[in-house]
């Protein structure tokens, strides 16, 4: 099935200026030079708490440290009835991805979302 748009998961603004980027947003940057039909909204999501590196948490951790940490920040433009690709760079226990389409399904009507990643970490905390 055809998606519609590209949201890549938002680093805080902190993190963002420490590393200099968003590996995420920049995967989609390049994901959609070659999906030319697919639009890159790379500020719909925010994530509006500096959360702690979940690289050592356990999963139930992971769960709390991204709980309400995403909010929709330009609603300019409707998703809904879209087919969303969430892009995220690593996805180890889904706390991150569930949280952010979690608020996305809050706010919009009847949308599809496809999560991509371009690596999957085999969770055993």
């Amino acid at each position: 099935e055809k998606a519609d748009v590209i949201l890549p998961v938002p680093l805080h603004d902190n993190k963002l200026k420490k590393r200099k980027f968003n590996q995420s947003q920049m995967i989609a940057q390049h994901l959609v030079k070659y999906f030319p039909n697919i639009i890159l909204y790379d500020n719909v999501l925010k994530r509006s708490r500096d959360t702690v590196s979940q690289g050592h948490l356990s999963a139930p951790n992971r769960k709390n440290n991204v709980k309400d940490a995403f909010i929709i920040t330009n609603d300019s433009e409707s998703l809904n009835n879209m087919h969303i690709i969430l892009l995220d760079d690593v996805v180890t226990s889904g706390a991150t991805i569930n949280q952010c389409s979690q608020v996305l399904r809050k706010r919009y009507n009847n949308i599809k979302i496809t999560v991509i990643c371009f690596l999957r970490t085999d969770y055993k905390f």
